[in-house]
């Protein structure tokens, strides 16, 4: 017997023209969802309709969980709430079961943010000591020497020392 899916819509239940509701629980690791800067703190709950037209079904639902992300810049792990919407249409030829979580799995890959950031004004860490800059100052020196644009920023010092003699 094949592998079940783990959200699929049984055709042989849906008439032309007929729409369900349908609500299933999806457990990240199950669903083979993994991301670095994400923890799952609950199962995927996706509640949605499917409705059938001829060799067409008509996907809508929302996508929800919550998780725990980590910032880019300053490291701390923020929860956060994720509810996506999903619609999309597929058409089958003879299929009687259509197994509809791979293109659910996609979208929450393709929509997973590349850089999460707490807020926009983040002021992350910094780059000598390490400290969290949104929590406290640190005692370092307010210019950085090894800044990549140290040497533009001398020369340009120097190049008006020499226009003001």
């Amino acid at each position: 017997m094949g592998e079940r899916s783990l959200i699929s819509v049984d055709l042989r239940d849906l008439k032309d023209g007929e729409k369900i509701t349908l609500k299933q629980v999806v457990d990240a690791e199950q669903g083979d969802i993994r991301f670095e800067d994400l923890d799952f703190l609950s199962t995927i709950n996706w509640d949605g309709s499917v409705e059938r037209f001829k060799k067409t079904i008509m996907i809508q639902g929302r996508l929800q969980f919550d998780g725990s992300l980590t910032c880019s810049r300053c490291l701390e792990k923020i929860t956060h709430h994720v509810d996506e919407p999903y619609e999309t249409a597929v058409q089958f030829k003879n299929e009687e079961v259509i197994d509809i979580w791979p293109g659910m799995r996609e979208m929450l890959i393709l929509n997973h943010p590349i850089r999460f950031i707490c807020k926009s004004d983040c002021k992350g860490l910094c780059p000598h000591c390490g400290k969290n800059l949104n929590l406290e100052r640190c005692s370092c020196k307010e210019k950085y020497t090894d800044s990549p644009l140290h040497t533009l920023e001398s020369a340009y010092q120097n190049n008006l020392k020499k226009r003001k003699k």
